[in-house]
């Protein structure tokens, strides 16, 4: 089986992954995938994703070594290495998928962290934060949801001849925010952190920016209903954040973003702390018991 090399864990050292073409349109292909070492200087592309249940994992080659993932994590590789077979250029047909993010050089936390090893996950969740900000852009896999993503690309190509049938664009905005994606905790400093972020379901992608300001731009012409209210509360929270917002202690952003699920409950915690403008009064480590660390999370009350 796999084994990661270790890493320097005295420097900004990291992992990335290259997503190889797929070689047979056969759906059972195995998936190939090179792992090498790196800083968060380099040029990369960060995946934020859900994990997904643990059961029937499913095996893929890296570096020509097996190694067993979740499911929700396969669906992305497949996606990616079938548009590398087809496009051969190490990105993704920006005609089709409009955005082009480099799949030679990807950060996946399943991937390039070895989750046995304690110091080194210790490492680099310190280093979130500028994993996510350094990172080129940041993809937000939904899920291969083949009604989403169908449904984005009919709201994309009605955007062309003007406004969006009202309906169907709220019913693809309420899939959205209805996705499981955003019910886990590390999702919230990922999308907020993101110089660019895409939201890729299945094989349609859209950029934040985007999705945005049409959701601003057709608010107007939904009904006023509990679904508006609820797609404007999911969404603006994120926004609000990405646009600079990140003087929120970490207390504050429990309350904002509460609710969110994590296999780790003091993920709860780490998972805020480089949107939070107190991160210092709080240190980074799975061997603290988790009611040692809420008991310092109590401490940076004023």
């Amino acid at each position: 089986n796999f084994s990661h090399a270790p890493i320097d864990l005295g420097s900004d050292s990291i992992r990335l992954i290259e997503v190889l073409p797929s070689g047979s349109d056969d759906a059972s292909h195995m998936i190939r995938c090179k792992l090498r070492h790196s800083e968060t200087s380099d040029s990369y592309t960060c995946l934020s994703y859900v994990w997904g249940p643990e059961h029937e994992p499913r095996m893929i080659m890296i570096n020509e070594q097996p190694f067993f993932i979740r499911q929700n994590l396969w669906d992305f590789l497949e996606v990616a290495s079938r548009h590398m077979a087809r496009e051969r250029n190490y990105g993704i047909n920006k005609a089709n998928m409009d955005f082009d993010c480099a799949l030679n050089s990807l950060w996946i936390d399943a991937l390039c962290i070895d989750q046995g090893n304690v110091l080194e996950r210790n490492h680099q969740v310190q280093q979130m934060g500028t994993i996510y900000r350094n990172a080129q852009s940041v993809i937000a896999w939904l899920g291969k949801h083949v009604t989403l993503s169908r449904r984005l690309h009919d709201m994309k190509e009605q955007w062309q001849d003007g406004l969006a049938d009202i309906d169907r664009w709220q019913k693809t905005m309420l899939g959205f925010c209805h996705n499981t994606y955003w019910q886990r905790a590390w999702i919230t400093q990922e999308t907020v952190l993101a110089r660019t972020l895409y939201y890729l379901a299945g094989a349609e992608a859209i950029h934040h920016d985007l999705l945005w300001n049409k959701l601003k731009d057709h608010s107007a012409g939904f009904p006023a209903s509990a679904a508006r209210a609820f797609i404007r509360r999911r969404y603006k929270a994120v926004y609000d954040a990405r646009k600079g917002n990140l003087s929120r202690t970490i207390t504050k952003n429990l309350q904002l973003f509460e609710g969110k699920g994590c296999s780790d409950p003091r993920d709860r915690v780490y998972s805020l702390l480089s949107i939070s403008r107190n991160a210092d009064c709080i240190t980074i480590d799975y061997r603290i018991p988790t009611l040692q660390l809420a008991k310092d999370v109590f401490r940076t009350f004023k």
